[in-house]
């Protein structure tokens, strides 16, 4: 309850930071004058790309159909705005596709893996945007960001070699270890099979890649929409750098963090405040879209999938 209000707190503050350096009906106004074309095909690519997630989390359950992986998808959306945050998204995605399916351990294992390749792929989007990025950012700033992402990007990778023997000794810390002792070594064991097979982790890292250049598309539509002029390699560094910031749990579905740190990363490139808070309220807005989908699918009961006969992920009633 203390955390929940705390992050409440938190959210509140970083809003009236931004209201008190943006001109907020300045960026509504602009929000408002959005061409219907535009918010259209942002709306568009956002759902492409929750459906590039799916695909991705698929490459590691092939036998669980894409429309069940598509709808605990749009459920993590829902869920990681009414539980504050992307992790409180994950961890539902991961509980909703582990009850339709017979095996729950190897989807847990698959989540955490999933992840980590999504993590990797997004730094590698972000390195070679700023590799290939002269104009905007300074010889120095270029390498120390480099140098910082490749260090991430590297511990992302060591940590995915023995994350399956690094799992049971870092859990079997909490509390009731011994009861889930047995449920932590299959998920150790399906992490083994995962971490065994190269190609597997390379091609879950190539679609993360993916994904976040359709992220990135979608900044870049909106921004040219609101009359942001930024190359996408500016975009693949600040929405990359963004990413990352949002991963910290210290506001409600990254509101008010997301605001702050758009607003002072995109000030460097000369873009006013109103212009880059608007930008922030429209990615809101596709938030809210995908947690309104997910919402409404919370409250239908699951179809079931048309699986093939070896699936392992049968419909669940």
């Amino acid at each position: 309850m203390m955390k929940s209000l705390a992050k409440i707190g938190i959210t509140i503050a970083l809003i009236v930071v931004v209201a008190l350096r943006a001109g907020v009906w300045d960026a509504v106004d602009r929000v408002l004058s959005l061409l219907p074309s535009v918010l259209l095909a942002s709306a568009a690519l956002y759902l492409l790309a929750l459906a590039v997630q799916s695909v991705k989390l698929r490459v590691l359950l092939p036998e669980c159909p894409f429309s069940l992986l598509f709808r605990v998808t749009m459920l993590g959306q829902f869920y990681g705005l009414v539980l504050f945050g992307q992790v409180g998204g994950d961890i539902a995605r991961t509980v909703c596709l582990a009850r339709a399916c017979d095996d729950p351990h190897k989807v847990v294992a698959a989540s955490l893996f999933d992840r980590i390749t999504g993590l990797i792929g997004l730094l590698i989007l972000t390195m070679a945007s700023l590799w290939l990025e002269t104009d905007h950012f300074s010889t120095g700033l270029r390498l120390t960001m480099a140098f910082l992402c490749g260090g991430i990007g590297l511990a992302l990778a060591a940590l995915l070699l023995p994350l399956h023997r690094l799992l049971a000794p870092v859990l079997a810390l909490l509390p009731f270890a011994d009861r889930w002792s047995g449920h932590l070594e299959r998920v150790r064991t399906a992490l083994t099979t995962f971490v065994a097979r190269p190609r597997l982790a390379m091609l879950s890292i190539l679609w993360g890649v993916v994904f976040q250049a359709m992220v990135v598309a979608i900044c870049a539509v909106l921004g040219a929409g609101i009359g942001i002029d930024l190359p996408p390699t500016v975009w693949a560094v600040v929405m990359g750098v963004l990413s990352l910031v949002l991963l910290a749990p210290v506001s409600v579905g990254g509101v008010g963090l997301r605001d702050v740190t758009l607003v002072g990363m995109l000030a460097g490139f000369g873009v006013s405040a109103d212009a880059a808070f608007a930008l922030s309220l429209t990615l809101l807005g596709l938030q809210l879209l995908g947690g309104a989908i997910g919402g409404v699918l919370s409250l239908m009961p699951p179809a079931a999938p048309q699986a093939a006969p070896s699936s392992n992920c049968p419909p669940s009633h």
